[in-house]
């Protein structure tokens, strides 16, 4: 949109269009000789009369992307800076290439082309130097930890250089200590290996050694005897644990009956419990039928560990079942 304005002086046009600078674009200046109460109309007093526009002020034409203002241009390009920065491999030339053409050459931004070619070329460089830091930094890290690892097995093979070095010097005096050391009734049988490699670095014509395969006999009789002990002592868990399991799958099978209408009295008997006792008053040969019959509950029994089931009637009539 054009404006005009008038100034009375050189020296005031000259002023005002500094002060202006690059917000205007002058299009027209015009002067005309005024009176002046000194020089009246004879003088060289003019009046200049500039026509001009304002740049910032200027709007396009409907459909047009109106500038975002340096605010929003310095904020687009940090956005972009930060997406090169966060891409990895052929990714980020990609990425500093597309962030390049749209800065400088996509007019979506009102800004002078020169200043967007400054600013996309800041942004490539800051990009590459970041992305060469991180570079440097991972391999550094990697060399370091590289480094690490190398001094740390170094030192692993230094000590069992050293702890074999020991061992190779020990006499068969230090070898038997260490054989008692390991030896205790109380150690678990992994410590074995490790006595035996004293046992057998001690000569056999030694009294040490006759003192060691002593230690090592007893220790062995302690273990097996432990092992012993305590497969016995599972056994006998496993036995109560198996023998309740009969009586409460009797007092199933009587619940069961009671459910389906039959009065029967269901009881595990035996030492262990071993043989299950089915109890009816009316027993006969027809219920005896139908109870081999029943092949859940043979099986089940047999799983439990049950070697009879028998039907009765309480007086003079019993028919048994062998469970194999």
């Amino acid at each position: 949109m054009l404006q005009a304005i008038e100034f009375k002086s050189k020296s005031a046009y000259d002023s005002w269009l500094r002060k202006m600078g690059k917000k205007i674009r002058i299009v027209n200046v015009s002067t005309t000789k005024r009176w002046s109460l000194w020089k009246g109309f004879i003088g060289d007093s003019k009046t200049y009369t500039v026509t001009y526009e304002l740049l910032q002020a200027s709007t396009e034409s409907r459909g047009s992307v109106i500038s975002p203002g340096g605010a929003r241009f310095m904020a687009a390009c940090i956005v972009a800076m930060l997406a090169d920065i966060s891409l990895n491999g052929s990714a980020i030339f990609a990425g500093i290439i597309a962030s390049f053409v749209v800065i400088c050459f996509v007019p979506i931004l009102k800004v002078a082309r020169s200043k967007k070619l400054v600013i996309a070329c800041a942004i490539v460089t800051v990009v590459i130097a970041i992305q060469i830091y991180s570079v440097v930094a991972a391999h550094k890290k990697e060399a370091v930890a590289r480094f690490a690892a190398q001094e740390s097995a170094q030192e692993a093979a230094n000590k069992q250089a050293v702890s074999k070095r020991t061992f190779e010097l020990m006499s068969s005096a230090e070898h038997l200590v260490q054989v008692k050391k390991l030896l205790q009734p109380d150690a678990p049988e992994s410590v074995l290996e490790e006595a035996d490699k004293h046992i057998q670095a001690i000569p056999a014509s030694s009294p040490e050694a006759h003192a060691a395969a002593a230690i090592r006999a007893k220790f062995m009789a302690e273990s097996e005897k432990k092992a012993a002990e305590f497969a016995k002592q599972t056994a006998k868990e496993n036995a109560a644990t198996a023998e309740a399991a009969r009586v409460a799958f009797a007092k199933t099978v009587e619940t069961q009956m009671l459910d389906e209408g039959w009065d029967f009295d269901v009881t595990a008997i035996g030492s262990t419990h071993t043989i299950l006792r089915m109890k009816w008053v009316l027993a006969d040969n027809v219920a005896a039928h139908q109870i081999s019959n029943q092949n859940a509950i043979f099986d089940t029994a047999r799983q439990l560990g049950f070697k009879k089931m028998e039907l009765t009637d309480g007086y003079d009539k019993t028919w048994t079942w062998t469970l194999r």
